[in-house]
Parts: structure tokens; sequence; C-alpha cells
């Protein structure tokens, strides 16, 4: 089954993300092929003149994403659950005995779970906005703000469980990576939902989000005191300094979830036929002159040597 979204990443890409899915327990590798067509307008200029098809191969890049591992809210606040547990393992393999495996380890399950949070704090946000009814929207509200409290207390927790300050300055600042992520991965999600809110429970508002704006104000002061880069108003620079970190942490953490793929042509032994039997039609030309004038001019000869280099030239175009 095929899900396929379009969007603009930025000024300068379009991303199209496919979801494909099949499952079969008796076939050990799934095998597909996609063929897609892009449509563009001619007031557009973009024609095989002003982008012909190598520029196209070149600039485009293909990315095999992962599928995020799917956990409810509840089960990633829960300290028992493989998330959190699993991140205290390997924080305290790797200070009780750092290795170049453990490092790895323990890098990756900072992104798997910056990951997790993110996609479950997503299914619940989701969940949030079917409800119509203002005291179910807010209670429900205030249920996935106390867990979101359990989830960040529980990560800014191991590092003194597992002993990570024994571990080196560039290894601990990865965790703090991971907990800059959750900062703002959180308190954008929840400006969200308080938007939303705004607009659908406008005589409510200040009831219904009350827990989410008093959280936010405590993180943002945590961030404050942690020296995390925060907007500001008025400030144009910081702002984009901002933006580009918020993007550079989201990379860093989805990191692990993607897998390059390679391109290759769909033509390639074709290519390979039409270029051996070109190269074969010009070494014939180049054969046929230089025998020809061998057996007329003898050999060693001037008109032979002009007309060797002749042929060459004419086989190197051909």
């Amino acid at each position: 089954m095929l899900e396929i979204h379009g969007k603009i990443h930025d000024r300068y890409t379009l991303e199209f993300k496919v979801g494909y899915s099949r499952y079969s327990p008796s076939a050990a590798v799934s095998d597909f092929m996609m063929d897609t067509w892009i449509f563009i307008p001619d007031s557009l200029y973009i024609n095989a003149k002003t982008y012909p098809k190598s520029n196209f191969y070149r600039d485009f890049r293909a990315l095999v994403r992962l599928i995020t591992p799917v956990y409810t809210l509840e089960e990633v606040a829960d300290e028992e659950a493989l998330p959190l547990s699993r991140l205290l393992m390997c924080c305290r393999e790797l200070a009780e005995e750092p290795s170049e495996e453990h490092e790895k380890t323990y890098e990756h399950q900072i992104k798997m779970f910056g990951s997790i949070t993110r996609s479950a704090l997503r299914t619940a946000a989701v969940g949030l906005y079917r409800e119509t009814e203002v005291n179910a929207f807010r209670v429900r509200l205030d249920g996935i703000v106390l867990l979101l409290a359990r989830i960040m207390a529980a990560y800014r927790e191991i590092p003194r469980k597992a002993g990570l300050d024994r571990v080196a300055f560039e290894l601990r600042s990865r965790y703090d990576l991971g907990e800059e992520y959750l900062c703002r991965m959180v308190n954008m999600h929840l400006f969200r939902i308080m938007e939303y809110a705004r607009e659908h429970f406008p005589k409510d508002y200040t009831r219904v989000v009350a827990a989410a704006a008093t959280y936010i104000d405590g993180d943002l002061a945590y961030q404050r005191e942690r020296g995390f880069l925060l907007p500001e108003e008025g400030n144009s620079d910081n702002n984009r300094n901002f933006l580009h970190r918020a993007g550079q942490l989201k990379k860093y953490i989805e990191s692990d979830l993607y897998i390059l793929a390679d391109k290759k042509s769909n033509t390639f032994v074709l290519q390979q036929v039409f270029f051996m039997l070109a190269a074969g039609l010009s070494m014939v030309f180049a054969t046929v002159v230089s025998f020809s004038f061998q057996q007329t001019y003898g050999n060693f000869t001037m008109p032979l040597f002009i007309a060797l280099v002749v042929s060459y030239m004419f086989k190197d175009r051909i």
C-alpha cells in the first residue's frame, strides 16, 4: 500500500514522502518498483532546455526512512518500559566501560528516544484534536502535560543514575543535545495545541490551557538557565539562529532513521551495449582506413602516418 504526500521542504527543495508497507510472513525480502511522473506547468519555464534530465538526476536524492517504533505517551513515561529503561542501561554501560561500541549504542538510544517521544506526542495530539467538548479537551490536555513532565524529569535524571559525569565532555554533550531537542519539540507541540484551543474554545481558553501554559513557562525558565538558544521578540538574528539550530537538532536526532539509497539507472545495461557497439564501429572505421592506406602507400610513409592520425580523430568522435 502506498501513501504519497508532497510538500515544499524549503526554498530549493520539493519533498515527496512515500509510505510503503507490505508484510508477508513467507517472504524474507519485499521487492517492489515504483514509477513516478511529475507534471510542471509551462508557465514555470521548467523544461528539457532549462532543466535537462542530467541536472534532474544530479539534484535528485532518495532516502529510505524507517518507521519510528510505535509507543504511547504513557509507555514512554513508564521508566520500566523499553525506551527509558534501554536508554538508562546504555548510559550505564558507557559510564562503566567506555568503548566505541558502547558509544555508538549510547548515541543511537538518545536519538531513538527523541524520535519515539516525538511520534508518541504527535499521536496524542491528533487524538486530542478529536475532542469537541471543552471539559474533555481540558482533562485530556492536562493528562498529556503531566506525562510530558514525567518524561522530561526521567530523562534529566538518567545522567545522575548512570554516572555520566565520568564520561568525556564530548560524549556527555550528546545527551544534552537530546534534551535540547526534546524541549524544542515539546514546546512546539504544546504551542500548537494552545493555538488550536484558542481557535476552538475561545471563551474557555485560559482555563483549558492553564496546565500547558504553566508547564511552558517553567520549561522556558529552565532552558534559559541551561543556556539553550530561545527566540526573542524583535531580534531577527537570534531568531534566525534559533530556527537554524532547531533544524539541525531535528536532523541529528532523526539521522538514525534514514538509510541512504543508491541511485541506479534502469537503462544501464542497454547503455553499455550501445557504447560497446559504437566502440566497435569506430575501430572498424580506423582499421579499414589504416589497411587501405597501407596497401596503397606501404609501411612507414608520410601519407600512412597522416591517414592514421585522421582516422584516430574520426574514431574518437564516433
